[in-house]
């Protein structure tokens, strides 16, 4: 499994831990017919993760935008007190 690139992230393999890890798993002995369950386990893990990250990144799109509605507001107010 360890050399199978289709199924880790690049970041996974390069963790320090990653080999120790995945010799861990192997030394569970995951039998093939408790494979859809674990891969249920871990899809779901996933999902969460993934669901997570999608969350603080619209927060951190909302902020970017209430910043530049108040860039712009300031911009707007600095502009009305020039007179030409």
């Amino acid at each position: 499994m360890e050399y199978r690139e289709d199924i880790w992230k690049r970041e996974t393999c390069e963790n320090v831990n990653f080999t120790r890890e995945l010799s861990e798993l192997n030394d569970i002995k995951i039998l093939v017919k408790n494979a859809v369950n674990l891969y249920d386990e871990l899809g779901e893990e996933v999902k969460n993760e993934i669901q997570n990250e999608e969350k603080k990144l619209e927060e951190e799109n909302k902020q970017k935008m209430e910043e530049e509605r108040i860039n712009i507001r300031g911009r707007r107010r600095r502009n009305e007190g020039i007179i030409f």
